[in-house]
């Protein structure tokens, strides 16, 4: 019986490897992954200078675990196995908590705070009048309203960097008027139609006239699936997507320099040249 249950053991795992073996070889490579939002690793260039330095081996690796099948689907696996088995923190650098998803950015890269500042000098002094009034600020990632428990970078370090080089530029600070709640649940970036406030506190600290309030008009385009969303490998719930326009905006036209025409007719130019090609 034992016997028997080994051989049978053996056997389906011969079996599965090998239908996966069959599966990936059938299997049409990917370009890109729409839910990692990058581009894949392809078959590497076989040459007797690449395998004799190694590089054909590493490109090898990269392309089988880019393309291996049910990919996603392993992915899934692996950040449940993640959070409920093992019990990890995070996965990948991401977590989950309370329905958003967050990326650890941690510790503070003080070079490339740095790098960034040195680059708005650069610009000041390159192309900007001496006697003009210029501000800056910083984001503030939406890592920096949770509470304690989680490694964040605090804005004002990276404020006490950048004023060491941003000497005579106004520092303006938004960490007050911003709130986890402006930021959507799958990605970093804000709400549209939440920075209102914001928006408020750079006109008080530019001396911005604030003529006529423009109206808009709040309009849902659908479900928005972040950065976030697809790196951690976990179903949650999309964020809703929202617009601010009026009619201003809705008159407003693109034009395209590369193709010397307005965006509405380099469409409708593709569109015919696509036409064409089946005539």
């Amino acid at each position: 019986m034992e016997k028997a249950k080994n051989e049978i053991i053996t056997i389906s795992f011969v079996v599965i490897l090998f239908v996966f073996f069959i599966a990936n070889i059938v299997k049409k490579d990917e370009d890109i992954s729409k839910t990692e939002r990058r581009k894949l690793a392809q078959f590497p260039n076989i040459t007797v200078e690449n395998v004799a330095n190694g590089k054909a081996s590493k490109e090898l690796e990269k392309y089988t675990v880019d393309q291996f099948v049910f990919r996603d689907y392993f992915r899934s696996v692996k950040a449940i196995w993640s959070d409920y088995i093992f019990m990890q923190k995070d996965n990948n650098g991401l977590f989950l908590k309370d329905g958003n998803i967050y990326k650890i950015e941690y510790p503070l890269n003080e070079n490339n705070v740095e790098k960034s500042a040195n680059k708005i000098k650069y610009i000041c002094d390159k192309y900007l009048n001496k006697n003009m009034n210029v501000y800056y600020s910083i984001i503030p990632d939406k890592n920096y309203y949770l509470d304690n428990d989680y490694l964040k970078i605090d804005v004002r370090d990276m404020q006490k960097i950048m004023q060491k080089t941003l000497l005579n530029i106004e520092y303006i600070d938004i960490t007050g008027s911003l709130k986890l709640q402006d930021y959507y649940k799958t990605d970093l970036h804000w709400k549209q139609e939440n920075l209102a406030e914001v928006v408020n506190v750079l006109e008080n600290k530019m001396n911005m006239k604030n003529g006529e309030a423009s109206e808009y008009k709040i309009q849902e385009i659908g479900n928005f699936y972040g950065t976030y969303y697809g790196q951690l490998g976990r179903k949650v719930e999309p964020d809703k997507i929202n617009i601010l326009t009026n009619n201003i905006i809705k008159k407003a036209k693109v034009y395209n320099y590369e193709s010397e025409m307005t965006e509405e007719v380099y469409n409708m130019q593709k569109l015919k040249n696509s036409a064409d090609k089946y005539d």
